[in-house]
């Protein structure tokens, strides 16, 4: 009888806890403004997060709220909500998402961090789209303008990144890839260059 009552007892609690979060989706998808929608994914990771410690009588839930729980904890824990924040007002004000992918990535039923996850690889993939093409054009010796900067030099406009650009939007790691291979490239054109004379 006492194990009919623990079980029953954790089933209420789930239910609890399932039915908030749909609540919290239903608002997040029923916004019409991104500081809305952001507000309403934030409210809803406040309520997981203070489940992680303590705020729940059961333990051995499913895997699926387990892991939800621990994400929310983990991006309380962060600065997620602000980097997906940014990376969500960077995406709207450079138009990189049509507004109906965008609000698609940003109602879904999706938790948090899968949100930053897709979120953080279109803002790298972007930016690694425009690198690239700068990069090009330095080494063509044109001029590049960005963030009302003049560049003729990849690897001071790949430190311009370096240092301007949060790591949310496009990775550290891969600008210093991308350092690498420019102090290559100019070794070799400096070498060529030196045996042409």
């Amino acid at each position: 009888m006492k194990y009919a009552h623990k079980k029953l007892d954790k089933d209420i609690e789930a239910y609890t806890i399932t039915k908030e979060i749909s609540k919290f989706r239903e608002e997040r998808n029923s916004q019409k403004t991104l500081s809305g929608i952001i507000g309403a994914m934030h409210k809803e990771q406040e309520y997981l997060s203070g489940l992680y410690d303590g705020g729940l009588r059961h333990e051995d839930h499913s895997q699926e709220l387990t892991q939800a729980i621990s994400s929310a904890h983990k991006i309380a824990s962060g600065n997620h909500i602000d980097e997906l924040s940014d990376m969500a007002k960077y995406i709207y004000q450079n138009k990189i998402l049509d507004n109906n992918q965008f609000s698609k990535s940003l109602k879904s039923d999706r938790g948090i961090l899968e949100v930053h996850k897709d979120l953080g690889h279109v803002c790298h993939e972007h930016n690694i789209n425009i690198i690239d093409q700068h990069i090009s054009k330095i080494r063509d010796y044109e001029t590049v303008h960005h963030d009302n900067n003049k560049f003729e030099c990849s690897i001071k406009y790949l430190q311009h990144w370096k240092n301007n650009v949060a790591n949310h939007i496009v990775s550290k790691e891969h600008i210093d890839h991308r350092l690498e291979q420019e102090h290559e490239h100019q070794n070799q054109r400096t070498h060529s260059m030196s045996l042409n004379l």
